[in-house]
């Protein structure tokens, strides 16, 4: 008997280990972040020290965007809101999707090689008057 109770606290033991290396493993998966390119418009650059291109690790596109944010914090204001949503006349891609447009809009995931591409909306000129 005592001979069985050892075998099924090993086994017990072994499960609970196999168990705990499974949720750790998810657990990482779930940590990992990818790095990916955030391109910067040319008005927005002096910014983001005049930088075109930042690198940033993040999951999601707002991941990506707070990590760029953080690192250069005088581009919040011209990308979001007071209240803190993005901007109408901000739009942001992922490869060649506006996020406006896709399901999880700033909690889409991200993966290596992906990348933002922000293009603010221009508005101006003039009215032409024909009669001159």
């Amino acid at each position: 008997m005592a001979a069985h109770n050892r075998f099924h606290d090993a086994t017990v033991s072994v499960l609970l280990l196999e168990r705990r290396g499974h949720a750790e493993g998810l657990r990482q998966r779930e940590r990992e972040t990818q790095a990916m390119k955030i391109h910067i418009p040319t008005p927005l650059r002096q910014y983001a020290d005049k930088q075109a291109t930042i690198t940033v690790d993040a999951r999601t596109v707002g991941q990506a965007l707070d990590a760029l944010t953080s690192s250069h914090p005088e581009l919040k204001k011209h990308l979001y809101s007071d209240g803190g949503k993005l901007r109408a006349f901000v739009n942001v891609y992922l490869n060649d999707e506006d996020i406006r447009y896709l399901a999880a809009k700033e909690d889409t995931p991200v993966k290596e090689g992906d990348s933002l591409t922000i293009i603010p909306s221009i508005a101006g000129g003039a009215i032409r008057n024909e009669n001159r």
